[in-house]
């Protein structure tokens, strides 16, 4: 016999006897053993199959809620249900909750002639504070806490020309708080370019504090009324 053939004999013999040994050893018990564990590792990745697609579809239905919610009333909702506390859609619906009350409802209609709509204006900004600080407070994500450290302070300088009700000596937004915040927006990645702007702002908006302060005031007695008279008297009407 050739050497080549030789070989080729014993690799035969090898791979016969390997078989020979493995049917022997899972013949019987040992054959149960094998297929339960199979049946076992197959139901596993059945299972987790199931609840991942499951799961899935449990999240992607929490998103179509938000993507649904086109009302203040509809947002509110996500943010205080039960399925939703601790997801993605309830911080999202929180922030674009913030973002409605702050810039269209809030910032747009501060200048309104109509006194009804500037006080649901001011009522609207200072409402944007809260959602906006429960962002900040909560949300993990660095771009949109930035966001909304940014929007706190913008919030604040726009109260700053505005005069609280019940004494119109004092102004609802605070400069100091409003520069709190942007530093509080510039430490977070402090290195990043949006950052530095944060921080840049910060200053310059410090160093101008005088000039600043006095135009908020000025805008403030522009925008409280004036006091009415009895008609046909020079008294004034409580």
């Amino acid at each position: 016999m050739k050497p080549s053939e030789e070989r080729k004999e014993n690799e035969r013999n090898s791979l016969r006897l390997w078989l020979d040994h493995l049917s022997a050893r899972f013949s019987g018990r040992g054959l149960y053993v094998v297929l339960g564990s199979l049946v076992l590792v197959t139901a596993g990745i059945l299972i987790y199959r199931y609840w991942s697609i499951s799961r899935a579809n449990a999240y992607s239905a929490l998103v179509l809620d938000f993507n649904f919610a086109n009302t203040d009333k509809d947002l509110e909702e996500i943010i205080k249900s039960d399925k939703h506390v601790g997801k993605g859609p309830a911080s999202w619906a929180r922030l674009q909750e913030a973002r409605l009350s702050l810039y269209p409802d809030g910032i747009a209609k501060l200048g309104s002639f109509v006194p009804e709509e500037r006080t649901k204006a001011i009522a609207s900004v200072e409402k944007s504070r809260k959602r906006y600080e429960e962002v900040a407070a909560n949300d993990k994500d660095a771009a949109l806490k930035q966001e909304a450290f940014t929007s706190l302070a913008t919030g604040e300088e726009c109260l700053l020309g505005t005069p609280k009700t019940e004494n119109t000596a004092e102004l609802r937004g605070a400069f100091d708080k409003m520069i709190e915040y942007y530093r509080k927006a510039a430490a977070i990645e402090p290195d990043s370019p949006p950052s530095k702007r944060y921080a840049a702002a910060a200053d310059k908006k410090k160093a101008n504090r005088e000039e600043i302060e006095k135009f908020y005031r000025r805008l403030a007695e522009l925008s409280t009324p004036a006091p009415k008279f009895k008609s046909g008297t020079t008294q004034f009407s409580p």
